[in-house]
């Protein structure tokens, strides 16, 4: 399931082989599948899930805690580096002004 790494140390004739255990049950979900091929209804719940969070939550609170900050328009047109300033004008880039507006990014995002 992923990037999981195992090791297990055998002594021959000493230890039980590696063969003689069960793998514990995986409760999460492979992120690959929720990505990518979100086939079965716990899938497609988590990568909305995932998506409304981004979208409505992560971004916004990231956006607002950088024009929080104290002289950022200065800070940025001064070349100063500011950390996800992309994501930021990606964000502003995007924003919607009337339904028709969200109903086309909601399109071109799905």
């Amino acid at each position: 399931m992923g990037p999981k790494g195992h090791t297990f140390v055998v002594v021959p004739f000493k230890s039980e082989s590696y063969s003689n255990q069960n793998d514990p049950i995986d409760k999460d979900v492979p992120y690959c599948n929720v990505k990518s091929f979100p086939a079965n209804i716990e899938h497609c719940t988590i990568w909305a899930r995932e998506k409304f969070e981004s979208t409505f939550h992560m971004k916004p609170s990231l956006y607002n805690s950088i024009m929080a900050q104290a002289n950022i328009w200065s800070r940025i047109s001064n070349g100063e580096t500011i950390d996800d300033l992309p994501k930021i004008y990606k964000f502003m880039k995007r924003k919607c002004t009337n339904w028709n507006e969200c109903v086309n990014l909601a399109r071109e995002k799905i």
